[in-house]
């Protein structure tokens, strides 16, 4: 017997899976995502998920992880300090362009995903 896993069958694989620190919300994005682009016989391979795909509260944390800096992104030093307020800072833009040119990202309501590259 063969089971087309569902989007909740995918989140809840991912937020079980001990070796990852998928959140609910995170792990449903991902999910979602996933569904749309697997082929109706690939098979959900947690082990691949997690080594290819991150998630981060923020864009922030992002380039702090990766290490990316105002002048990779073409920013100064004061558009990379700008703190959110009710319009959003230019270097959360200049973050997904500058991942768009390498990888694919998922932003949802905590956070973001981003695949390595």
């Amino acid at each position: 017997m063969i089971k087309r896993l569902s989007i909740f069958d995918i989140a809840s694989a991912l937020e079980n899976d001990p070796n990852a620190n998928w959140s609910r919300v995170g792990a449903l994005a991902l999910a979602e995502w996933l569904d749309n682009y697997m082929a109706a016989n690939d098979e959900l391979d947690i082990v691949a998920v997690r080594s290819v795909y991150s998630e981060y509260d923020t864009w922030d944390e992002w380039a702090e992880v990766y290490g990316i800096t105002g002048d990779e992104l073409g920013l100064t030093p004061e558009e990379m300090s700008e703190e959110p307020d009710e319009e959003e800072p230019p270097r959360f833009r200049a973050m997904r362009e500058y991942v768009l040119q390498k990888a694919t990202y998922i932003e949802h309501s905590e956070g973001v995903i981003v695949e390595s590259y």
